[in-house]
């Protein structure tokens, strides 16, 4: 394990209270630890917004104060010269890491990070930088002004009557939209010491939705044709090219009045293909369609979906690729196939059909066929027939030249340009399948898919380690070599960000430079002790940090890493690691206050159970003395040890009522085991793999076996509830927003108005069996109440549809009646978790209660009748 050291950190006098209170913490090594009590809570704090500068010299981070105004905080990476900034925001290094900006309110802060001159502009509500940093731009958006600062010679311009505003894609143009009088003005300006603006054309509607094309030489964007609160409103969509020079000139200008008069055009989103040549926007049916004079639903048996469409017709978005030099429209998806992927080509899209596989009750509704579309003909060519159609199975490349989908435990590719397929894996003898996954259906791919620049390589992720393949099959490589240590390596990336392409988002691979570096986080299966490495194509496999620890917002700049660590029992730190260097340094401590008080600490426990090999985390009270015997809560969900090392800040707020470090706090041991599940027994499954771990855990520590309660929310809700049925292990049990009555959910729709069945044949509820069957009865909760003799608390939202809180309602019905001893609470106009903070504290601190009356002999509640 590699080791990590601390620096000295050096403060200025005048925000020297400040710091005591964020940054220091009392020496309580030579004084008796306290108990921490929900007083202290406030207390903890934490920190986020970490950000490098380009040349890996300069950080920033925002820290959390608790009690006011959160901090900003900018440092030297080598040295201890540090600025501490209370109330500052936004903080953002220039491109060329000379300049830090930040906000304070509604004031823009600008320093040289070479002189340490600083300044600052008042009024202003955000900002962006221009190509290469040589301009600030503030934008104060009530006075529909931009404020453009020259930083090299601190001069100043102002541009008055802003409508809106776009950088083009290379940060060297800005696009602008002023109002002047009654007419709507387009501009554009290259940057330079003094800035110019060029009106290039004007319109009479109001101009939105501004979008740059590839190369900077095109703009395209809407102008309104009727009033813009209309629920209804249309526009025309309108594109333009010039020539880029100091004073542009259009080359061409074109809109969408050619469209076909069904359809209109709504303020939605603007793309362009790649070689800008097409143009993607939404369009809306104008057709009108007949509604039934009564209004009456017709669901009828023979009908393929169920509930089925509204009787009314509702005017549906679809997309429309403009063609651009031919000057034609293709619709590139419509009713009969609403799912449609374009390449970022713009030459052709993927086709999700999944209308061959219905009813969904006879397919698991999961399974689709795959065409081609070319986008400029609408012809469709059939690639594969059906396919799992779930997260993470199909994909196209980044620059469209290749499909990818997975099926039978193996990935698949399409060669668009030469229409041929191949498995790319079949021949790898490993497993590029999820074997932890045991849910009915398909097999899940371990990760999707992702790319090197150009469609060149694609990386594929075993079970444990991360490929290179050549799209044609040629050539393979194994990365990482995990399945030697049991370390899964998988690609991280927390910088993903969506685009205008959003909902297409599930089915694009990203894109990555070998020879810049991909970063790959390990967790061993064994230890969950986690790792950070990199891998270059001219380097190899580089690793940075092993640690016993969990590490998180991995960012890299040059040779200089920063990285969150943190465990249960240790408040996150922020370490700055240089390359080739044995350990990292750490910058920044949150919490130091915690060592004044008593903490828990966290340890792995394995175990058997339904013929898997599982593991649980066991988290111990706070000043635990083995000579003394605690209560235990058990909160399960499917597998849970993952956050063995997960830091939970204690706090009397839980969207679901719990907090591990408030049960420890309160001197708890808290149990969080893996379960693995048969088919078609998710109840039973839980009650082996619960129970084992509960044994296990009883043997490895000094728990007091007599005094275990069992907590589950949702999927989990229905897990405590059937073990309650089955078992009395455990004194006590609390269930929130669970499923109880399963016959009644089957038969019922979800939040999205589907219906459930879907749950039950490929998601958590793993029942394939009719719902009529035993083995559909003998799972719910509700039919074999009469078994319970543990006492349950049960709660649920009122406006919870994911999980209907009427199932709650019906398990409190089905105890009342039967006179066993429990208590409903609801929470009006909550859903599936709580929002409202009086709502938060007021389960967590009734859950908390009915423990401590059941587990530990405290009197009952007066709430509890």
């Amino acid at each position: 394990m590699l080791g990590i050291n601390s620096t000295t950190v050096c403060f200025s006098p005048f925000f020297m209270q400040l710091l005591v209170l964020l940054f220091v913490g009392l020496d309580a090594s030579a004084q008796e630890k306290k108990t921490l009590s929900p007083a202290d809570y406030d207390r903890w704090y934490g920190f986020h917004h970490t950000t490098l500068s380009s040349d890996g010299q300069w950080l920033h981070y925002i820290v959390e104060n608790p009690k006011g105004e959160d901090t900003l905080v900018v440092r030297k990476v080598n040295g201890s010269w540090k600025q501490i900034e209370l109330g500052g925001a936004k903080g953002q290094f220039s491109p060329r890491s000379d300049w830090f900006v930040f906000m304070k309110k509604n004031q823009l802060y600008y320093q040289s990070l070479v002189t340490g001159s600083k300044d600052s502009l008042a009024g202003i509500d955000g900002f962006f930088f221009s190509k290469g940093g040589t301009h600030l731009i503030g934008e104060r958006k009530k006075e529909k002004e931009l404020v453009f600062i020259h930083l090299a010679t601190a001069k100043l311009q102002v541009i008055a009557s802003v409508a809106s505003c776009l950088l083009s894609l290379d940060r060297s143009q800005l696009a602008l939209v002023q109002r002047s009088e009654n007419r709507m003005l387009l501009s554009l300006l290259h940057f330079s010491e003094a800035i110019h603006v060029n009106k290039i054309a004007d319109f009479d509607g109001i101009i939105s939705g501004l979008a740059w094309n590839t190369r900077g030489n095109g703009l395209a964007f809407f102008e309104s044709v009727s009033p813009a609160n209309e629920s209804e409103a249309s526009h025309v969509v309108h594109y333009l090219t010039f020539k880029r020079q100091r004073v542009p000139k259009i080359i061409l200008q074109q809109s969408s009045e050619r469209l076909p008069s069904d359809f209109q055009v709504p303020q939605s989103r603007l793309f362009f293909s790649t070689d800008d040549g097409q143009l993607f926007f939404d369009v809306m049916d104008r057709r009108d369609n007949a509604v039934p004079p009564n209004g009456v639903l017709v669901w009828s048996s023979q009908a393929k979906v169920l509930p089925p469409p509204k009787a009314e017709k509702m005017i549906s978005r679809y997309l429309m690729c403009w063609h651009l030099r031919p000057n034609t429209f293709v619709l590139v998806n419509d009713e009969e196939h609403p799912l449609v992927v374009p390449a970022t080509s713009g030459k052709h899209a993927l086709v999700i059909d999944k209308a061959a596989y219905l009813p969904h009750f006879e397919h698991q509704g999961i399974y689709v066929d795959v065409y081609l579309q070319d986008l400029k003909t609408g012809g469709k060519k059939l690639i594969v027939q059906k396919i799992n159609n779930e997260k993470n199975h199909i994909h196209i490349s980044p620059q469209g030249n290749y499909i990818t989908w997975f099926a039978d435990k193996n990935w698949w590719i399409y060669d668009v340009l030469f229409d041929k397929s191949r498995c790319l894996t079949c021949f790898t003898n490993t497993n590029f399948n999820d074997l932890d996954y045991d849910r009915p259906g398909s097999f899940l791919p371990n990760d999707k898919p992702h790319w090197t620049i150009d469609d060149k390589a694609i990386l594929l992720t075993d079970f444990y380690d991360v490929w290179l393949f050549s799209p044609d099959g040629k050539s393979r490589k194994r990365l990482t070599n995990g399945f030697r240590t049991q370390g899964q390596f998988r690609l991280f990336d927390d910088r993903l960000t969506m685009s205008v392409r959003e909902n297409l988002f599930q089915y694009q691979a990203q894109a990555y430079n070998l020879e810049q570096g991909i970063i790959l986080k390990e967790v061993n299966r064994q230890t969950l002790a986690e790792g950070i490495s990199v891998y270059q194509a001219h380097k190899g496999l580089q690793t940075i940090v092993t640690v016993e620890d969990k590490i998180d917002s991995f960012q890299q700049a040059g040779d200089t890493f920063v990285y969150n660590l943190s465990d249960f029992d240790k408040s996150p730190e922020l370490v700055v690691h240089k390359a080739n260097r044995p350990y990292g340094n750490v910058v920044q401590r949150s919490n130091a206050h915690q060592k004044e008080y008593h903490w828990g600490k966290s340890a792995l426990i394995h175990y058997t159970a339904n013929e898997a090999t599982l593991k649980g985390a066991l988290f111990y009270p706070a000043n635990y003395n083995p000579e003394k015997e605690y209560p235990m809560v058990v909160k399960i969900y499917e597998r849970m040890s993952f956050l063995l090392r997960k830091y939970v800040k204690p706090s009397s707020y839980s969207t679901i009522g719990f907090n591990v470090t408030n049960y420890t706090q309160a001197g708890y041991f808290v149990l969080l085991p893996d379960i693995a599940y048969t088919v078609n027994k998710p109840g039973e499954s839980a009650l082996e793999c619960v129970l084992a771990a509960v044994e296990k855990a009883v043997g490895s520590a000094s728990i007091d076996a007599k005094n275990i309660g069992l907590f589950g929310h949702s999927f989990a809700g229905f897990e405590v509830s059937y073990i309650a049925t089955e078992s009395h292990r455990f004194k006590t049990i609390v269930s929130g927003s669970g499923w109880h009555d399963l016959v009644g959910t089957y038969l019922s729709t979800d939040d999205y108005g589907e219906s459930n069945i879907w749950r039950f044949d490929t998601q958590q509820l793993r029942i394939t069996a009719p719902y009529y069957s035993t083995e559909f009865l003998t799972n719910s909760p509700v039919l074999k109440a009469y078994q319970i003799s543990t006492p349950m608390l049960l709660w649920s939202g009122t406006e919870d549809l994911r999980v209907n809180w009427r199932n709650s309602v019906a398990m409190q019905f089905a105890l009342w009646r039967l006179g066993k001893p429990s208590t409903l609470l609801l929470y009006p106009k909550e859903g599936h978790v709580l929002e409202e903070r009086q709502h938060q504290y007021d389960l967590s601190i009734k859950t908390l209660e009915w423990y401590n009356h059941y587990l530990k002999g405290e009197p009952k509640p007066e709430w509890v009748e």
